[in-house]
Formats: C-alpha cells, sequence, structure tokens
C-alpha cells in the first residue's frame, strides 16, 4: 500500500513538476520594511518598538538547475534607509529607571546565509536560510522569503527574519523585522 501510494504521489505531482521554473542561478533584491525589537533588557530600556529595515542582497543557486535547490545570500543592510537618516534625536526620554532611554541599534552591515529555495509552479519562489552578519554586533539571524514574479526576470517579494545579538552589557536583544520589495532574476 506504502508502494501504491508513493507512485500516485509522483504520478498526480509528475505535471506539476514539470510546469514549474527552476530557482534562478542569480537573483537580486532590494527591500524595506520594519519590525518590533526589545524594548527592555537587564540593564537598559529602549526608545520605541519599532525599527527600519533595508536591504539590497544578491542569491545564488548552488548546483544545478531544479525546482529545489540550495542557496547562497550576500546583503548589505543600511539599517534605516538607503541615503537618508535614522531619525535618532539627541534628547533623553527618561525611562522607568529615571536613566536616558537609548537608542536601538541599527541592523545596519553585511550578512552572508545558506538556505534552500524553492519554485512553485511558474509564478512563486520561496526560501528560507540562516546566516550571520556583521551589523552593529555579530548576530545570527533565520529568514524566509517568497516571491510572485510580476513580469519575466522581475518579482514582488516578501521577507520576514529574526535576528539576535548581544549588546554592550551583555543583555541578549533581538529584531525582527518584515520588509517588501522587488526581486530581478
Amino acid at each position: 500500500m506504502r508502494i501504491v501510494s508513493i507512485a500516485f504521489m509522483f504520478v498526480a505531482l509528475g505535471p506539476m513538476r514539470a510546469a514549474a521554473q527552476n530557482v534562478p542561478f542569480i537573483a537580486g533584491e532590494i527591500t524595506g520594511g520594519a519590525g518590533a525589537h526589545t524594548t527592555q533588557t537587564q540593564h537598559l530600556y529602549y526608545i520605541g518598538e519599532h525599527n527600519e529595515f533595508w536591504r539590497a542582497a544578491t542569491t545564488i543557486r548552488l548546483g544545478s538547475a531544479g525546482s529545489v535547490r540550495p542557496t547562497l545570500t550576500i546583503e548589505h543592510s543600511t539599517g534605516c534607509g538607503f541615503g537618508w537618516g535614522c531619525g535618532h534625536s539627541l534628547n533623553c526620554p527618561v525611562g522607568p529607571d529615571g536613566r536616558c532611554e537609548s537608542t536601538f541599534d541599527d541592523a545596519e552591515g553585511t550578512a552572508i546565509a545558506a538556505g534552500v529555495g524553492g519554485a512553485l509552479g511558474n509564478r512563486v519562489l520561496g526560501g528560507i536560510a540562516a546566516g550571520v552578519a556583521q551589523y552593529t554586533k555579530w548576530s545570527r539571524y533565520v529568514d524566509a522569503n517568497v516571491s510572485l514574479r510580476l513580469i519575466p526576470h522581475l518579482a514582488v517579494v516578501g521577507d520576514v527574519r529574526h535576528i539576535v545579538w548581544t549588546d554592550d552589557r551583555g543583555d541578549r536583544v533581538s529584531f525582527s523585522p518584515a520588509s517588501v520589495g522587488l526581486r530581478i532574476f
């Protein structure tokens, strides 16, 4: 019975696989968005609850063409915008502990991640990855994205990630941005 079920699955999914696009050999994307961050640690209160996140990335497929392939992504984040300020101020909002609240570090820097990309049909690509980054501090992150092809070689992409690092006082902080943008492949 198990062999019959597996054979049926291959017969049923065979036409879908034949129609599926391949994971692109190389793709570039620009995304922007925002997300929640740690608001308090044992030692600090942080100003606000959200930060912006802007990035430019290049993803390379490893190996031959296929609908599910390993990938390598190299990216750079400007933290809070391409060429404009972050809006940090020099004022001192007082936290519940009577001290100045701190500005949460921007996720600004270079990152690299390894993952898996997959194609679903001829219009949808998705991927998951885990990586390391040299933002303000060394960071680790997990990332998931999905894109919908608009026209040949151009797609709209959505990206979510969770980033963690240790601040100057040894406390673990996190940032979870969601962003949207364009992918060219």
